[in-house]
């Protein structure tokens, strides 16, 4: 944390200032003109400050120094960023991700609820906006290691925001619980700890609720769906019924004309030899159809291997749909990344104040093809490097 500087803005200096804030040991410098215009409460700590040499000082005791710093960098600049710790503060890099950097990402969670609780203290609503905003972008699925830290969130936002249903932050961390309810609630220790804790407010009864409305809907969903695979059953069985009865009528009828046929041809026999040539006929006949249905058969298996390779090129073709999905979805991440590292880039370069080179200020500079910046004046590369 910063000592006697205005808050982490390096490019204002203490001497033009007219107000001094001291909270955790660290004295923050500042403008009443820009703090006061923010918030009418900032403005009656002001009143009530007290008066040295010219400048207004004020002890402020509720939140810690991190908050305050995140606070005037929004009454600057309209946004704020978390500040880094002294490790990342001196060599002006960040570390790699790591296991013992994720666990602290309820830390950086529990950072954003407490500058939302100062929006809130003193009454700036564009700040309790953003802060929600950059709560909810910052959450991520609750790891093992993480579900007491989870809870400590929790109590903390309950403790610093009011039970609505427009509380942002009071929703979303309900929707991480309930979107991970099946693991949380397999954690014995997450489970006797969530119903000993009387500081989680009405986070309890609602996940409970919701977890509840949950399988409820699920079991609702599997009994439709039982109900509709009962159904399709049934009219497959009654198809199969009458599929049977159309082919007994069917033998029925062939038994008739069998035995109607057999009559005809001993009838056929007792007639005269004229009557011979129309049952030789009727022979013909009886042959062709058979060769028909043969014919018919091989056309039927025919069509059967038809269709199972269509089946199969189906298969090959939601295979390949799936692989380039994957793709798809590799470049695209790819692509977010690359883009957020030009922007990284370009916020660096737009803090360089003057050319290192012809010392030609402010800084006006193009991107060259690797996104390095160059002095448009001289053509000098700058490199995206933290100070």
């Amino acid at each position: 944390m910063a000592r006697d500087k205005t808050f982490s803005n390096t490019y204002l200096s203490a001497d033009y200032t007219d107000l001094e804030i001291h909270c955790d040991g660290a004295i923050f410098f500042a403008h009443r003109a820009a703090t006061c215009a923010r918030s009418k409460v900032l403005e009656a700590e002001c009143k009530a400050g007290l008066t040295a040499e010219g400048k207004t000082i004020f002890e402020h005791q509720i939140f810690n120094a991190d908050t305050i710093d995140c606070l005037l960098q929004y009454i600057y600049t309209d946004d704020y960023s978390l500040p880094k710790s002294n490790s990342e503060a001196a060599s002006g890099t960040e570390a790699p991700a790591s296991p013992e950097e994720d666990e602290n990402d309820m830390h950086q969670l529990a950072a954003h609820v407490y500058v939302h609780a100062a929006a809130d203290l003193y009454d700036i609503a564009p700040l309790k906006a953003l802060t929600a905003a950059k709560f909810v972008s910052a959450t991520k699925p609750v790891k093992e290691n993480e579900r007491m830290d989870f809870l400590d969130l929790v109590a903390r936002i309950a403790k610093h925001t009011m039970p609505s249903e427009q509380n942002v932050l009071r929703t979303k961390v309900l929707q991480m619980a309930l979107q991970q309810k099946k693991l949380l609630l397999q954690d014995r220790t997450f489970v006797e700890l969530l119903f000993e804790r009387n500081d989680l407010d009405d986070f309890v009864p609602l996940f409970v609720c919701g977890t509840v409305a949950g399988y409820e809907e699920a079991v609702s969903k599997m009994r439709a769906e039982y109900k509709t695979d009962m159904h399709s059953r049934k009219l497959e069985l009654e198809s199969v019924q009458t599929a049977r009865e159309e082919a007994a009528h069917a033998r029925d009828i062939a038994l008739t004309e069998a035995t109607t046929l057999r009559t005809d041809r001993d009838e056929t026999r007792q007639k005269l030899s004229s009557k011979e040539r129309e049952l030789e006929m009727v022979r013909r006949t009886r042959e062709q159809a058979i060769q028909d249905r043969d014919a018919a058969r091989a056309e039927v298996t025919r069509l059967r291997t038809d269709l199972d390779g269509v089946r199969q090129r189906q298969e090959k073709d939601s295979s390949q749909l799936k692989d380039a999905r994957s793709l798809l979805s590799s470049a695209t991440a790819r692509e977010r990344r690359l883009q957020e590292m030009l922007d990284r880039r370009v916020q660096i370069f737009n803090r360089i104040r003057c050319c290192r080179h012809c010392d030609e200020e402010p800084f006006r500079y193009t991107l060259d093809e690797e996104h390095n910046a160059r002095c448009r004046e001289c053509n000098t590369r700058h490199y995206a490097q933290r100070t």
